[in-house]
């Protein structure tokens, strides 16, 4: 596991293998998912949000949430399904 904040190694490795091409990453760390062209948004098994990084946190849906969440910025609590 990689400190938040710390050098990410996985992150330079993957970055150096994509790099050319087209790949799909599962990422759990936002800040991983900023850098990708096109972030698939998943909640619930449900498509909720699609487009890149400004995009989705100009939508302030799911994305924004999570990324303000990870930045330790308040979050509204969403409803319930």
């Amino acid at each position: 596991m990689v400190a938040p904040g710390a050098a990410d190694p996985l992150g330079a490795a993957v970055d150096a293998v994509l790099a050319g091409r087209t790949g799909v990453v599962v990422a759990h760390r936002l800040e991983q998912a900023r850098a990708a062209d096109a972030i698939l948004v998943l909640d619930r098994g449900r498509i909720v949000g699609y487009g890149g990084h400004e995009e989705l946190l100009a939508a302030d849906g799911p994305y924004a949430r999570s990324w303000r969440a990870a930045a330790g910025a308040e979050v509204t609590p969403r409803p319930a399904p």
